[in-house]
């Protein structure tokens, strides 16, 4: 079976996504700004901005801002939610793995909550470190997996039955030999969880699939569902945030 692209299913969930608490969330965007170190006038790439949420809190922290996406019906949606009081933000569609940019051009580029969706993560990473400045950051914040590759195979599976545009999301370990494979020095990593309820996890998604997802938790083998913290139908989401720059 084919797997369907991330354009084909976010055109039909483009709209749900601009009020998601998850995708609004205050403290993970705080960490994604932290992270870049905005200053005035810095020009950030924002890749994979959906709705635009991480794009709009680098515009409020300084930065000019492009936010890039696959999927037109998300950059329309964006478009329509820049805040009155936001700076210099401008949308451009497109491809991640083959960016419409000049070399150096960019002093951030970040990606948050989209590289699992990637179908060839290292080409896209050294995509993104050539439109990077030298000294410039790049930080991706994404789902994760831990140090388990039971439980990495699992989770995967979960998010390949909620999203079947997904491919793979990755562990510390794999993201820090990646990064420093497209040429980038690793600055920091910060790992972090969140115990979210199956049912907010299934919301929005087809009946069928919210019900595969639903059974597979729950018949999971005891050890798994140790690891995931399953309790009163909600379970241990992984997730990084990686800081790093390119080589001046």
């Amino acid at each position: 079976m084919n797997r369907p692209s991330a354009r084909d299913v976010f055109s039909k969930r483009s709209e749900r996504y601009v009020n998601s608490a998850t995708h609004a969330d205050p403290d993970v965007l705080g960490r994604v700004v932290q992270f870049a170190r905005v200053e005035a006038p810095s020009l950030a790439l924002d890749i994979g901005t959906g709705t635009g949420h991480t794009a709009f809190a680098l515009a409020d922290a300084g930065a000019s801002v492009v936010g890039f996406n696959i999927t037109p019906e998300m950059i329309q949606q964006a478009r329509r939610h820049i805040p009155t009081d936001s700076g210099d933000i401008r949308f451009v569609q497109g491809d991640a793995h083959t960016l419409p940019f000049s070399s150096s051009a960019f002093d951030i580029v970040t990606c948050r909550r989209t590289a699992h969706h990637f179908l060839d993560i290292p080409p896209t990473l050294a995509e993104m470190a050539r439109v990077l400045r030298p000294g410039g950051r790049m930080v991706i914040d994404d789902r994760s997996v831990p140090e388990d590759d039971t439980v990495d195979a699992f989770v995967n599976n979960i998010d390949c039955i909620h999203d079947p545009s997904h491919v793979r999301e990755y562990g510390v370990s794999a993201w820090r030999s990646m990064i420093e494979a497209a040429g980038l020095r690793l600055l920091d990593t910060q790992p972090y969880t969140q115990h979210r309820p199956i049912a907010d996890y299934v919301k929005g998604i087809q009946d069928e699939n919210a019900d595969r997802l639903k059974d597979y938790v729950q018949q999971a083998d005891k050890a798994i569902l140790e690891k995931i913290q399953l309790k009163d139908n909600a379970y241990t989401h992984w997730f990084v945030t990686i800081a790093a720059e390119r080589s001046a």
